[in-house]
């Protein structure tokens, strides 16, 4: 019988590990310094535009132009959205962002991007979408698809510096075996999304590294070289695959294959249920807490103009005194980081157990967890009005009217 002593190799091998995750850390550190460093810039230019054509619309309403100032202010909706999906670039790429899946049109997303996609475009170039409605639904999510579509967009219009054509398609796609093999995707139904220009293509020495992480053949400061590379990571994590094809001197091609959402697509093809009369809903008594001063008077603004009576608190420690007070609100929309010493987390156990509570917050929702007894729902800012009026519609729908004033 042999024995051996191996706790210098057990000792060795944690040293390894120890030097691995120190260079894994110092490689992220690295990693977000390039990352950051790429969206400031894009990040500065669209702060720079906001403020522009805000200034501008102000000067345009004053001397009553209110169409061109209604322009510009839809300018600015969009570059906010732009720098929104920046925002969340960063996240995804710090695993901080959980993709929320949805059934998705391609048609109608991207539709809704036209007015995005062509602000976003040099004037010589000509935009063509040939997406086609009634195609089979994705499960997909949304923005972030969005994100990725103006990715390829921008890129592409990078590549044709003097004018040219940018065009995007859909097609249901039967993937076989064979082909499927070749794409490292399970046969099936797919529906395939084609980005393609007419610019200067890509060499097969920048086509083989186009999608590695931080690979850009841009200047310094004019971009992260992630946007492929997130793009192709945001495609295979929502089961689909990405292929690109480029000849130097006639452009370059972008296949984006999404697998159809056989339940969604099914349901699409139900005859709708007719449509009930509309009742004007009931008023409701909410708490607002955020000490954002813009966005509180937003909020406020909206939801009084939706016949709900609203009490604000820009803190934490107001709020609360309130609650303490008999204010017995059916919702409440707050902040999760308060002045005050009073965070909305504690606002959320302090509510009636009866009430609802949407955060509003900056974090991700993966770094948000609601009380367990509590029903709510999370909103990550920025996020779309619309959307924050269809949470408190959710989340009132089995209120009844106003009650639980002083």
């Amino acid at each position: 019988m042999f024995a051996y002593d191996i706790t210098e190799r057990v000792a060795e091998q944690a040293r390894l590990r120890q030097v691995e995750e120190t260079l894994r850390h110092s490689q992220k550190l690295e990693a977000v310094g390039q990352l950051t460093g790429g969206i400031s810039h894009d990040f500065n230019n669209l702060l720079g535009s906001i403020t522009g054509a805000l200034e501008i619309a102000a000067q345009r309403q004053d001397e009553g132009r209110y169409p061109d100032a209604s322009r510009l202010i839809g300018l600015a909706r969009q570059d906010t959205q732009r720098a929104a999906a920046l925002v969340q670039r960063l996240l995804t790429f710090a695993r901080q962002q959980t993709l929320m899946p949805q059934p998705v049109d391609v048609h109608q997303l991207v539709v809704g991007m036209h007015d995005l996609i062509k602000s976003s475009l040099h004037a010589n170039i000509d935009f063509e979408d040939s997406t086609c409605p009634g195609q089979w639904l994705i499960s997909i999510d949304p923005p972030q698809l969005e994100n990725a579509l103006l990715n390829l967009c921008i890129n592409a219009r990078d590549a044709m510096p003097l004018g040219g054509r940018l065009s995007i398609r859909s097609t249901n796609t039967a993937v076989d075996a064979l082909q499927a093999q070749r794409l490292h995707l399970p046969a099936g139904d797919y529906v395939q999304i084609r980005v393609s220009d007419s610019g200067i293509g890509m060499p097969n020495e920048v086509l083989e590294r186009a999608m590695e992480p931080f690979f850009t053949t841009k200047p310094l400061g004019q971009g992260s070289g992630l946007g492929l590379s997130m793009v192709y990571g945001f495609i295979r994590q929502s089961g689909g695959q990405m292929n690109i094809k480029s000849v130097v001197g006639s452009g370059t091609c972008i296949d984006i294959y999404l697998p159809k959402d056989n339940e969604a697509t099914l349901a699409m093809a139900v005859a709708p249920v007719p449509a009930q009369p509309l009742c004007p809903a009931p008023t409701h008594l909410i708490m607002l807490v955020e000490d954002e001063h813009t966005l509180r008077l937003v909020i406020e603004e909206l939801l009084d103009h939706q016949g709900h009576t609203v009490y604000t608190y820009s803190s934490g420690r107001d709020a609360l005194a309130a609650l303490q007070g008999g204010l017995q609100p059916a919702l409440l929309i707050t902040d999760i980081g308060l002045p005050g010493g009073v965070d909305g987390k504690q606002l959320a156990m302090a509510m009636p157990s009866d009430a609802a509570v949407l955060y509003i917050t900056g974090y991700s929702s993966e770094q948000v967890s609601l009380p367990p007894s509590q029903r709510g729902a999370i909103l990550c800012k920025p996020f779309a009005l619309t959307a924050l009026s269809e949470q408190v519609r959710l989340l009132l729908a089995d209120r009844g009217p106003i009650s639980g004033r002083h």
